[in-house]
């Protein structure tokens, strides 16, 4: 005798089936996210452009903040008993900023000051590098203000050396206690010659 075919049977395994088949097909369409800025770039090859060494320094972050990475950031530290400087070195698209140096270098300063209140600018100078490449000619400014660093709330100064390189800006920010300026300035120049910046993509 045949036995009879459970219609319930047949109907559960057949929801079952086209349940899982609209699960692969949910499973298989990517999602599209928008991304958010500044971005963390992580796998930055170790050229010259982004030496994971430089002076002495150590690369620790590299940070995009337009489509394309276009604009960059590279974080680098020095540390040593005597010396402790944080650098940040950014290579940015000059056709959203100002047009020349000198109003860019006074729209950089009004941040740092609107930034750190009550922030006193000691100096500002010409600066002048040679490279590889040729002489590069900016601005540097530096100004001091309280800040936690080192994981103690102290004095720190902090230099700004800025440069126009074509359609491209560069420019540099370090800092470092009050007391060790004078080292960590020299050691912030011996960071921007040991990098091949004026020829970053």
């Amino acid at each position: 005798m045949n036995k009879e075919r459970n219609p319930s049977k047949w109907l559960s395994a057949g929801l079952l089936a086209v349940a899982l088949l609209g699960l692969a097909g949910c499973i298989a369409q990517p999602i599209a996210r928008e991304e958010s800025y500044p971005k963390q770039i992580t796998g930055q090859p170790s050229t010259e452009h982004y030496p994971p060494v430089a002076a002495g320094f150590q690369r620790w972050h590299t940070h995009s903040y337009r489509p394309g990475d276009k604009d960059l950031s590279i974080g680098y530290h020095f540390s040593q008993p005597q010396l402790q400087v944080v650098a940040t070195l950014y290579h940015l698209e000059a056709a959203p900023w100002k047009a020349t140096l000198d109003e860019q270098f006074d729209a950089e300063t009004a941040g740092l000051k609107q930034a750190h209140p009550g922030a006193e600018w000691i100096e500002t100078s010409a600066v002048t590098f040679a490279t590889p490449s040729g002489e590069r000619k900016g601005k540097r400014g530096t100004l001091s203000y309280r800040e936690r660093f080192a994981r103690v709330q102290q004095p720190v100064c902090s230099e700004l050396m800025l440069f126009r390189e074509g359609d491209k800006y560069i420019k540099l920010r370090c800092t470092a206690p009050v007391l060790q300026r004078t080292p960590a300035s020299e050691k912030c120049s011996e960071l921007m010659r040991s990098i091949n910046w004026p020829r970053w993509p």
